[in-house]
């Protein structure tokens, strides 16, 4: 299903008004051959005899087609279709197109009523079908079959179907559709298509709408001119080029222009357009452009700005209500508390308080005995060997796993062979081992490893505070909770000693 539209016009001296809107008599569409860029297409009457009903009611929208060419939202509706007629021997479709004056501007009503706005595109869907063939000695390329209308444009720029062959209010008697003579007037800039020595040309843009030109290459055989418009100052397509070196030929051209829809090559240009555009534009247009999109910058900044500066001051206000409410509490639960003690309650809070930080001065003087006890231990005993298991280091690579590994690879021993945590002296060692910047240890095992010696020091001293030189910029695992366990078990044997 394909997308088409048809331009007619308006005779502004056969309009008629009411008080809510303004009516035109619409000679709407008929068998005839138009131009379409993938080629001629006939419209033939008995496809618009069997979709004629449908034209009754369809929706009207002003100055022109909806941007996805089909109406898809409310306010694109402008008026409404209506008492249309079929007329077997003009093979033609007629009616009422009606504006509805509170959907339109005055200002448009009265171009349209004073000819100024003349024609009117209808839309509508339709299938095609590649059969060529020739009406009133008019050949084409393929058949619209299926035709439904979705709605008609008013006040648009005239296309393909003008009067007296389509249009409004015209003398239907000398119409035909035979566009022989007329029809290069009509064929929405349809240039014939060229061959030089080098190269094929689509040529299917006006030239004479022209004000300026740019190439812009598809691919290596395939280029796109595009063109601004005169009046408008848009860009259009205007012809695509083959080159002849790389393989084109003037039927395998027409092929492929006849192979690609109007979205298609709508869709070509399109991206074209997009890619091209700073090429496209002056200097003098680029610097506009730029000074255009700084200006909107900078108003968006200013907005976002004035937001925050208004924010500020709301949330300075509503700080000073916090304050305010944070001091009253306060007051006021000093008062309760101050209405609920006694001389009495002081003395004994103040007794206990003592007894606390004379309980705190005791238990400080046990952990350092711990301490002295643990580092005064057996750590004349230690002397880590090959047959120590590898559960008793920190560190042991993969060269130095199983049996016939090199145990000599083994680091940072921390355990005596029967798990327990080894004296803390040697856990500071390790520690300072760690630190060293010059070490075969691995930077996330390092980072593992001072976590978990630290862990262990904090565990027999928590007044134990870890030196900044071998803190891990990223530690990546904590203490192994079992280790932990064990550390604890020990240190509980070692206080009911001191006990």
């Amino acid at each position: 299903m394909k997308i088409g539209t048809l331009v007619f016009e308006i005779d502004s001296t056969k309009i008629a008004e009411t008080d809510s809107e303004v009516i035109i008599p619409a000679k709407i569409t008929r068998e005839c051959v138009l131009q379409y860029k993938e080629g001629k297409a006939y419209r033939p009457k008995d496809e618009l005899r069997k979709s004629a009903f449908m034209f009754d009611g369809a929706w009207l929208v002003s100055g022109q087609h909806p941007p996805e060419m089909l109406i898809t939202k409310p306010e694109d509706v402008s008026g409404r279709l209506k008492n249309t007629v079929w007329d077997e021997k003009e093979g033609l479709v007629s009616g009422d197109a009606c504006l509805y004056k509170a959907k339109n501007t005055p200002q448009f009503l009265a171009d349209v009523k004073s000819g100024k706005l003349k024609d009117v595109s209808i839309g509508f869907l339709y299938h095609d079908d590649w059969t060529p063939g020739e009406f009133q000695g008019q050949k084409y390329d393929f058949v619209q079959r299926d035709i439904v209308p979705n709605h008609v444009a008013v006040g648009v720029p005239q296309g393909r179907c003008p009067s007296p062959a389509c249009g409004l209010t015209v003398d239907m008697a000398r119409a035909t559709c035979a566009f022989s003579a007329d029809m290069a007037t009509f064929n929405i800039g349809l240039d014939p298509w060229e061959e030089t020595e080098n190269s094929i040309r689509s040529g299917h843009g006006d030239k004479a709408r022209a004000d300026t030109c740019r190439t812009k290459v598809i691919n290596e055989g395939l280029s796109l001119v595009v063109c601004k418009d005169k009046e408008t100052g848009k860009w259009f397509d205007q012809s695509f080029i083959f080159k002849k070196d790389q393989g084109w030929t003037m039927q395998k051209a027409k092929e492929w222009f006849s192979k690609h829809n109007v979205d298609s090559l709508q869709l070509i240009t399109q991206l074209a357009l997009e890619t091209m555009l700073y090429d496209a534009m002056t200097p003098e247009e680029i610097d506009a452009k730029i000074a255009q999109l700084e200006k909107d910058r900078d108003a968006f900044r200013q907005q976002i700005d004035d937001h925050y500066t208004e924010q500020r001051k709301k949330d300075a206000k509503l700080q000073e209500k916090i304050d305010a409410v944070n001091r009253k509490r306060s007051e006021e639960i000093t008062a309760i508390y101050a209405s609920t003690q006694s001389p009495t309650d002081e003395k004994k809070l103040k007794e206990l308080y003592d007894n606390i930080d004379a309980l705190n001065t005791e238990i400080q003087q046990f952990r350092e005995a711990k301490v002295q006890t643990m580092v005064a231990g057996n750590e004349a005993e230690w002397n880590p060997s090959a047959d120590w298991p590898d559960s008793c280091y920190g560190y042991v690579p993969e060269s130095a796993k199983g049996a016939d590994g090199k145990k000599s690879d083994r680091k940072i021993p921390y355990k005596w062979p029967d798990g327990t945590i080894g004296p803390l002296n040697i856990i500071r060692n390790g520690l300072a081992r760690l630190a060293q910047e010059k070490t075969d240890i691995p930077d996330a095992e390092k980072a593992r490893l001072t976590k978990m010696l630290q862990g262990i020091l904090k565990k027999a001293n928590p007044d134990y505070k870890p030196s900044t030189d071998s803190i891990p910029s990223e530690p990546q695992e904590n203490v192994d909770a079992e280790e932990l366990i064990t550390t604890s078990q020990r240190l509980r044997d070692l206080s009911r000693k001191l006990s």
